[in-house]
C-alpha cells in the first residue's frame, strides 16, 4: 500500500509547474556550453557529416537530453572502434553538471534545423 502511494505520489509530483519548471533549460546559459558543440556540430546546430557529427537543431529535445545523459554516464561512446562516439562521451563530460545538459538543449531548441 505505501509503495501504491509513493509511486502515485510521485507521478501527481512530476506532472506539477514546479517539477517541470525544475527539469527546464536556460538557453542563454546553454549558448555558453554550446560553443564546445560547435567545433563538430556546427554554429547552427546543422551538423557536419564530414566529421561525424549529426545535425542537433530540429531534433528533439528529450532525445537530445537523453544521449547526452548516456555519453555522460558511459551508456554510449565506451566501445574502442566508436571514435566519433568517444570524442562526444568526453565532450559531454566537459558539461559541468546535469543542470548544464538541460541548458544547452534548451539553446539548441531556439536553432532553426
Amino acid at each position: 500500500m505505501r509503495v501504491t502511494v509513493l509511486v502515485v505520489s510521485l507521478g501527481l509530483l512530476a506532472g506539477s509547474p514546479a517539477w517541470a519548471a525544475a527539469q527546464e533549460g536556460d538557453a542563454q546559459k546553454g549558448k555558453t556550453h554550446f560553443m564546445i558543440c560547435q567545433s563538430c556540430h556546427g554554429e547552427k546546430a546543422q551538423g557536419t557529416p564530414a566529421q561525424g557529427a549529426p545535425r542537433l537543431a530540429g531534433q528533439h529535445p528529450e532525445y537530445l537530453r537523453r544521449q547526452l545523459f548516456n555519453f555522460r554516464a558511459g551508456l554510449r561512446g565506451t566501445h574502442e572502434n566508436d571514435q566519433y562516439g568517444q570524442l562526444m562521451s568526453n565532450f559531454a563530460k566537459g558539461l559541468p553538471d546535469e543542470q548544464a545538459v538541460r541548458d544547452v538543449v534548451a539553446y539548441i531548441e531556439t536553432l532553426q534545423p
